[in-house]
C-alpha cells in the first residue's frame, strides 16, 4: 500500500511530465537561436507574445465562422494562424560601419511595441443569435441590438396588461419610450431577435414588433474634388473608412521618391492640401541633407508629392481632394533627382533609414530592370524587421519588347508587387505583369474618359511643376506609381486596426481578400486581383 509521501512523489512526477508534454512547441520554435546576452531576453518575450497571439488567432477563427467575406475558409485560416510567426528575434545591424540598434529594441533587451488594443469579438457565446451570425450587416457590424426588440401595443392597455403579456412570453419590459408609444422589451438569452419579433407580432394586442436597428455613420469627405476620385470608389474606400477612420499617427509610411512638398524651406513651399498631414523627419539622399523637398522629376512634375497625396492627403478639410490613410504619418525620403533618376545604392540606404527610424510601411513607386544585391539586402532587412514594402510593377507593357515580369524591387519575394487597373477594372495598357505580380490597384489611364466626367481617367492629386515650387495644381496622372500608394495607404489602415507585425500576414490578407479579375485564381495579368479596402479590413474578423 502506497504511503502519503509516495502519492506526493507521483503527483509531482505527473506535473513534470505534463510540463514536458506541452512545452516542446516553444522550445522547437526557438531551436538554434542564440541565447547570449540580450538575445535571451528577446526570445523569452517572444515566447510570451507567440502564446498570446495563438490564443487570439483561435478567437478570431471562431469569430470568422459564417462571415460573408472573400476567399475560402481554409485560406483565411491559413493567414490568421500565421500571426504566431509575427515576432522574430532581433539583432543589431550595421550600416557604413556604424552600429544601429533595431528600432524595436530599447534598453537592450525589451521590445518597444505599443500594447495591442484589446480584441473585441463580434460574437457573444451567451446568445445563439450571435453564433448564427444572422445579426450581422454587410460591413460586419451588428444590424440590431441583441437581446432587445421594439414593441408597440394597442391603445387602451394598462401597464399591468402589458407586463402580463411580456411575462407570459418569457420577456420583461426594459424601458417605455418617454416621447413615443413603444416599449423596449428584453428577451431571454435562449430566444433570437427574429424569433421574438415573430412571437410578438402574432399577439392580438400588438400593433407592431421589430428589432432595435443600429444606425452607423457613413463618411464621405468634404473635399470638393473628391467626386473625381473614382479610384477610391473602385477599392471601396467609403465603406473602409466606416471601419477604420484613416489609420492613426502611430503608423509611419515612408515615401521613397523624388521628395515631398512637406515644408516651407528656401524656395520650396508646402503643398496646401498637405498642410494637415503629419510628417516625421526624413532625409535627402540626393543632396545629402535633411530637407527632402520635392524638386520634381522628369518633366518637372512633383512625383513624390502626388504619390504622398494618394496615401495621406489632408482629408475632409473642404479643400481639393482626399487621401486614403489621412491620419497616418509620412516620412519623406528623396532618392530621385530632377530628371526622375536615382540609384539602387541610395534606395538601399533609404530603405534602411526608414526601417531604423520606425516606418511600418515603405512605398516604392519606382523601379528598374536589373536586380541589385545591395537593394535586396536592404529589402530583406526591412522585411525581417516587420516592415511592409509595396512597390510598383512598372509601366513597360506597351513597349516594343515588354518585360516578362515586374521590375525591381517589386520582383523580390519580400515585396508586394502592385500593377494598375483603369476605370473599367481592366489591366492598363502600360502595366507590367508576370509571375512576380501580387495584386492590382487603380493606376488610371489619361488617354480615355470612360466615366464621362469631362476629364481623363487619371488618378487625381495635388502637385506642382518645377521650378514653380509655390504654385500647386490638381493633376490627373497615371501609372503603377499611382496604384502602389493605394495599397500602401490601406496597409497603414490595416496595421492601425490590428497591430499586425508580420508583413507576410498582411500580404496574405491582401491577396486573399482581393477581387478576382481575369482568369480564375491568380494570373500574370492581375495577380490575385484588385485590392478591396473594405474586405481587407473585415478579413481578419475584427471590427472595432
Amino acid at each position: 500500500m502506497l504511503k502519503r509521501k509516495h502519492y506526493v512523489v507521483l503527483i509531482f512526477a505527473l506535473i513534470v511530465s505534463l510540463l514536458f508534454l506541452f512545452t516542446p512547441v516553444n522550445r522547437a520554435q526557438n531551436q538554434g537561436q542564440p541565447q547570449k546576452g540580450n538575445q535571451g531576453g528577446i526570445v523569452q518575450l517572444e515566447r510570451s507574445l507567440r502564446s498570446r497571439n495563438l490564443i487570439r488567432s483561435r478567437l478570431l477563427l471562431e469569430a470568422l465562422d459564417g462571415l460573408p467575406i472573400g476567399g475560402s475558409p481554409m485560406r483565411l485560416n491559413f493567414f490568421l494562424l500565421r500571426r504566431d510567426l509575427a515576432f522574430r528575434p532581433l539583432k543589431d545591424y550595421y550600416l557604413y560601419n556604424r552600429t544601429y540598434s533595431s528600432p524595436r529594441l530599447q534598453d537592450g533587451n525589451r521590445l518597444r511595441e505599443r500594447p495591442p488594443r484589446p480584441d473585441e469579438p463580434l460574437i457573444s457565446h451567451d446568445n445563439p443569435e450571435f453564433l448564427s451570425r444572422r445579426g450581422l450587416g454587410k460591413l460586419g457590424q451588428l444590424k440590431y441590438v441583441p437581446g432587445v426588440i421594439v414593441v408597440r401595443f394597442r391603445e387602451g392597455l394598462t401597464v399591468r396588461e402589458v407586463r402580463r403579456t411580456a411575462r407570459s412570453l418569457g420577456c420583461r419590459i426594459l424601458r417605455s419610450s418617454r416621447f413615443s408609444d413603444f416599449e423596449l422589451i428584453e428577451i431571454p438569452e435562449t430566444m433570437t431577435v427574429p424569433q421574438a419579433v415573430k412571437l410578438y407580432s402574432e399577439q392580438p394586442d400588438v400593433v407592431y414588433a421589430e428589432p432595435n436597428y443600429y444606425r452607423y455613420s457613413t463618411f464621405r469627405p468634404s473635399d470638393p474634388y473628391y467626386s473625381y476620385q473614382w479610384h477610391f470608389q473602385q477599392i471601396d474606400m467609403e465603406n473602409a473608412w466606416d471601419i477604420n477612420f484613416g489609420s492613426d499617427p502611430s503608423v509611419i509610411v515612408a515615401v521613397i521618391d523624388s521628395g515631398v512638398a512637406f515644408e516651407n524651406y528656401k524656395v520650396f513651399k508646402q503643398a496646401p492640401d498637405l498642410a494637415g498631414t503629419r510628417f516625421v523627419p526624413g532625409f535627402d539622399f540626393v543632396d545629402d541633407d535633411r530637407h527632402p523637398n520635392d524638386e520634381g522629376s522628369g518633366d518637372g512634375f512633383g512625383h513624390g508629392t502626388w504619390v504622398t497625396g494618394i496615401i495621406a492627403q489632408t482629408t475632409n478639410n473642404g479643400l481639393g481632394v482626399a487621401g486614403i490613410a489621412f491620419n497616418a504619418t509620412i516620412m519623406p525620403l528623396r532618392i530621385l533627382d530632377a530628371t526622375g533618376s536615382g540609384t539602387s545604392a541610395d534606395e538601399a540606404e533609404a530603405i534602411r533609414f526608414a526601417t531604423l527610424n520606425g516606418a511600418r510601411v515603405i512605398n516604392l513607386s519606382l523601379g528598374g530592370e536589373e536586380a541589385s544585391q545591395a537593394e535586396h539586402e536592404a529589402v530583406r532587412f526591412a522585411y525581417h524587421n516587420g516592415v511592409v514594402i509595396v512597390a510598383a510593377a512598372g509601366n513597360e507593357r506597351d513597349e516594343p519588347e515588354p518585360p516578362s515580369d515586374v521590375c525591381y524591387p517589386a520582383r523580390y519575394e519580400e515585396v508586394l508587387a502592385v500593377g494598375a487597373t483603369d476605370y473599367l477594372r481592366q489591366r492598363t495598357y502600360y502595366s507590367n505583369g508576370g509571375p512576380g505580380l501580387d495584386v492590382v490597384a487603380p493606376g488610371g489611364d489619361i488617354t480615355v474618359d470612360h466615366n464621362n466626367d469631362g476629364y481623363a481617367d487619371g488618378i487625381l492629386q495635388q502637385s506642382f511643376l518645377a521650378p514653380e515650387y509655390n504654385k500647386f495644381y490638381y493633376f490627373f496622372s497615371s501609372g503603377t506609381s499611382g496604384s502602389t500608394p493605394h495599397v500602401a495607404g490601406i496597409v497603414a489602415m490595416l496595421i492601425s486596426q490590428y497591430r499586425i507585425t508580420d508583413p507576410e500576414v498582411i500580404y496574405d490578407a491582401i491577396r486573399y481578400t482581393a477581387i478576382d479579375l481575369g482568369s480564375p485564381g491568380r494570373d500574370d495579368g492581375f495577380g490575385w486581383g484588385l485590392v478591396n479596402a473594405r474586405d481587407l479590413l473585415l478579413g481578419l474578423g475584427i471590427n472595432r
